[in-house]
């Protein structure tokens, strides 16, 4: 298994020129049996990164050695290891608290809006509401915005989903190395 999931692997590192080749032909309108072959080229390249996706979800061997070295961790001694060990501890509860974070703003729904003047009372004019909204699948359509709101916790947040996993990589990352470096200063 360690062989297959080596060459699917470099497979996909070495290959992966022949996939931008594809993407930018396919801007300009490219047709053939060169592309053809790009194409299917291009489906095998996508299936072995489904494998290699799933491999490295379940495989503990080739999840360890592959992001090691993307995360360019060495465990050389003790000392290293221990450095690494405190490292990962403070990203676990970093990644955690800005999870929580997110979380929290994405269930709370705090709108801040300006009220017509028939509905004002004593003079007040505007109007802050708390709410909740927990769901597990994403509705397809959206919610009507009301046409008055000032600020609402709930569009103030522009992320897309990937944007946010690609925020959450890196703050998991940079938590990292922030914490390994200024261990290995202190020793």
């Amino acid at each position: 298994m360690k062989k297959i999931n080596n060459y699917v692997l470099k497979y996909l590192l070495f290959s992966f020129p022949l996939v931008l080749v594809v993407f930018f032909a396919s801007q300009i309108g490219f047709v053939g049996i060169v592309w053809e072959i790009l194409a299917w080229h291009m489906i095998l390249w996508f299936v072995m990164l489904i494998y290699a996706l799933f491999a490295l979800l379940f495989s503990p061997a080739l999840r360890d050695g592959l992001l090691s070295k993307l995360a360019r961790i060495k465990e050389r001694d003790e000392r290293e290891s221990h450095i690494i060990g405190k490292s990962s501890r403070f990203t676990f509860f970093s990644t955690l608290a800005l999870l929580v974070f997110f979380l929290f703003f994405a269930t709370v729904n705090i709108t801040m809006s300006r009220l017509p003047a028939e509905h004002s009372v004593n003079g007040k004019k505007h109007e802050l509401s708390i709410g909740l909204s927990y769901r597990i699948f994403e509705n397809g359509h959206k919610e009507a915005q009301k046409t008055n709101v000032i600020f609402s916790t709930q569009s103030s947040l522009p992320f897309t989903h990937q944007n946010m996993l690609v925020l959450i990589i890196i703050w998991h990352l940079g938590t990292f190395y922030y914490s390994s470096r200024r261990m290995q200063l202190k020793e």
